[in-house]
């Protein structure tokens, strides 16, 4: 449990994930927490059994059901409820930051999902809200939750966590893009509620030989790759790079962007959207989840919602919006600085170890 150091105790926390190759949102936080008052290890269940720990925070509850298979999925309920119940009869309290209400792949039973829950909900401390919008559906979803305590944490930025020192048209040359292109990107990991096949669709009846729809990052399935490829196939205007982008390329693909779109089906936060403004990068989103706080929060040069499915006229007129101004002071992300909001999860481990 906490460490003696002096006056105060160490908080010890065991982060589900701590690291992770898919998004630097949990290195921003854990790597900053102030190390003479709290230690983050990462999760294992050596760990979670063998070792005493004051705070057990879960990100991704919904991960049980990344499976085609039921019985695969049932087996993970069952451990990763064991393991809650074992740190929780040594007392650590359990935090869950919600990135999503539910399952993107969902279940093929609802009252496995309803079980599952149901227990994870009841176990729960203390959960973070990333926006003020997000609570209201999530008590609606998880009536367990209403009355326990909760923390309004925004996703942080990413200034000057990715390297970004390629200019436009240096980022243009390295991916074979002309300089006088529009040029419109899709980056990050590829599941299916990302929608990436319907903004293939839409933008390949949008004319135009200036265009370019850029497509890069990994699908998480075989099958998302086959139909992201036949959905691309016979278009010259649309390059693919389907594999990993490491951190040091990110900048290519954003720098030689003019808008960022992400036509998810399904979507609450987006730490894709963060990352793009990060990159001083203009963004259409669905106006879902918590799209509509961050709109308000940057202001409409920097976000465009649009409304149901992505539709070719709305990506005409995004791409538009975005090429149009050349002007644009960078957003501002003040309110979401990574050593104030490593801070607010320092101070939240406390309150719950200490009372205060």
């Amino acid at each position: 449990m906490a460490i003696e150091t002096g006056r105060k105790k160490t908080i010890r926390v065991l982060a589900w994930p701590k690291h992770s190759e898919a998004s630097s949102y949990f290195g921003i936080i854990y790597d900053r927490l102030p190390p003479d008052s709290v230690v983050a290890d990462q999760f294992s269940t050596g760990r979670a059994l063998a070792r005493s720990y004051d705070i057990f925070h879960f990100h991704f509850p919904e991960r049980v059901f990344y499976f085609n298979s039921f019985r695969k999925a049932a087996i993970r309920i069952l451990w990763v409820g064991s393991v809650i119940a074992w740190v929780k009869l040594r007392g650590t309290k359990l935090v869950w930051t919600v990135h999503n209400l539910r399952s993107h792949e969902q279940p093929r039973s609802s009252w496995i999902d309803k079980l599952y829950y149901g227990f994870f909900t009841r176990a729960v401390d203390c959960y973070i809200c990333m926006n003020p919008s997000t609570r209201t559906p999530l008590l609606e979803r998880y009536p367990a939750l209403a009355g326990k305590p909760f923390r309004l944490i925004p996703h942080p930025h990413y200034r000057g966590v990715y390297p970004n020192g390629v200019g436009r048209n240096e980022a243009r040359d390295e991916l074979g893009l002309e300089r006088d292109a529009r040029v419109v990107l899709f980056v990050g990991q590829m599941r299916a509620y990302k929608n990436v096949p319907k903004l293939i669709a839409a933008f390949r009846q949008i004319e135009g030989e200036d265009l370019r729809l850029v497509v890069a990052g990994l699908p998480v399935k075989s099958d998302e790759r086959a139909r992201i490829e036949a959905a691309a196939e016979g278009d010259s205007r649309i390059r693919l790079h389907l594999a990993f982008v490491p951190d040091d390329r990110l900048q290519h693909f954003l720098n030689a962007a003019d808008l960022v779109a992400l036509p998810y089906r399904d979507i609450l936060n987006s730490g894709s959207a963060i990352l793009a403004l990060s990159f001083d990068r203009p963004v259409l989103v669905p106006r879902r989840g918590a799209m509509g706080d961050l709109a308000g929060m940057v202001g409409e040069e920097w976000i465009r919602l649009f409304d149901g499915d992505l539709t070719p006229a709305e990506l005409e007129a995004a791409i538009a919006w975005a090429c149009s101004r050349n002007d644009r002071s960078p957003p501002d992300l003040a309110p979401l600085e990574p050593e104030a909001i490593a801070r607010e999860h320092a101070q939240l481990y406390r309150s719950l170890v200490t009372g205060r």
